[in-house]
């Protein structure tokens, strides 16, 4: 089974003062995890099916 891959350009900038760099959020991605909300969705549909 192929693995499916999503790439997307996320902007990062660093700060000239204090030198973090400061990455943009994935508006699509859950939160706290490392998938999108819909197959978070789907997922939890697919477990109460049971």
């Amino acid at each position: 089974m192929e693995r499916a891959r999503i790439g997307i350009l996320r902007p990062r900038w660093a700060c000239r003062e204090c030198g973090n760099t400061l990455t943009e959020e994935v508006p699509f991605r859950a939160p706290g995890q490392r998938i999108t909300l819909l197959l978070l969705a789907f997922v939890c549909d697919l477990l109460a099916l049971g």
